[in-house]
């Protein structure tokens, strides 16, 4: 059942991403670097903070994180000819000079992960080849530097990140961040499809879930901006702010090649439409007022009947882990 769950998100994922309007499809891909950022953090630790509290961290987005590593994501990313390097390019740019960029040694590791893909012909342009991904990930533990111990027993992280940022670097319609999760390089456990399968499925359910709310988002906009001109900042501005939720006025100037002026000036026809407020630290997050649906409006459009597809494809997902669960209890 979980194999069959797999194929069905990512058929759906393959499918429809590429006939999603362009506006959504940038918005998605800037929502998919910081999922990869995010993934990041999951494989590779958060960050030691001097005993900081880790719940009180801005660990939140890849834009208004403290985390100097997110420079390191973005940079590699933008300079790989992937899926996601033009969204990780205006990521890079609206960050600035802030962040570090990947040591020797690590970059000696992604340059393992993407030969060990290569020589097992992984490729995401149609199916999961979860086969081929296990053989590149059975290669890359006789590797010690991708080996993770277990829980309390060693502070090593693995080498997880750098094949998730690697595949993220692969041709594909649906780029999906954090596929293989830490647990498979654990030396304690042993190389089985199962757990292989249950992370890529997760992985790519959270990337349809993102894709559900940044089209739901936009349509909100859409709907609101109705009278405002189409060469107005305030659509541009409302892309990356549906796709990571907030953003700070100084990534938006870097980013967006907006002067404080201009920022001043959209927020304030955002705010007076009820798409974004903006907080007294100069964060302008996303507005979700009472008048947004919750629930996408009917309609006969290609862009609205593709989304909704993807909501099925959700629903469904929810009932097949849900019965999978059931039985393994």
């Amino acid at each position: 059942m979980d194999e069959a769950d797999l194929f069905w998100i990512i058929g759906l994922l393959h499918g429809r991403m590429p006939q999603l309007a362009p506006k959504v499809r940038c918005a998605i891909d800037l929502a998919l670097v910081d999922m990869a950022w995010r993934a990041f953090v999951r494989d590779a630790g958060a960050r030691d903070d001097d005993g900081l509290d880790q719940a009180s961290r801005p660990h939140d987005d890849v834009l208004r994180t403290t985390d100097p590593r997110a420079g390191a994501v973005a940079a590699f990313l933008a300079s790989k000819a992937g899926p996601l390097q033009s969204a990780a390019k205006t990521i890079q740019l609206a960050r600035g000079a802030s962040g570090r960029r990947f040591s020797p040694e690590e970059r000696a590791m992604l340059e393992s992960a993407r030969a060990a893909l290569t020589t097992a012909r992984v490729s995401l342009r149609s199916g999961p080849p979860h086969n081929r991904l296990l053989a590149a990930v059975r290669s890359l533990r006789t590797d010690w530097r991708f080996i993770c111990p277990p829980p309390g027993r060693g502070p090593e992280a693995g080498g997880a990140w750098a094949v998730n940022l690697a595949l993220l670097t692969m041709t594909s319609p649906a780029p999906v961040p954090g596929i293989v999760s830490r647990a498979i390089f654990r030396d304690d456990l042993e190389l089985r499809t199962a757990p292989l399968i249950a992370s890529w499925s997760k992985a790519a359910h959270a990337v349809q879930e993102r894709v559900i709310s940044i089209g739901q988002r936009l349509q909100s906009a859409d709907q609101r901006m109705a009278d405002v001109p189409v060469n107005s900042r305030a659509h541009d501005l409302a892309v990356p702010l549906a796709a990571i939720g907030a953003l700070h006025r100084s990534s938006i100037k870097r980013g967006w090649q907006l002067s404080d002026a201009g920022v001043t000036l959209v927020m304030r026809k955002l705010a007076d439409l009820g798409i974004a407020l903006q907080d007294r630290n100069g964060t302008i997050s996303w507005h979700h007022s009472p008048q947004v649906q919750s629930e996408m409006p009917t309609s006969n459009s290609d862009r609205e009947i593709v989304l909704s597809d993807l909501a099925d494809a959700v629903a469904l997902a929810d009932k097949v882990l849900a019965k999978v669960a059931r039985s393994r209890d």
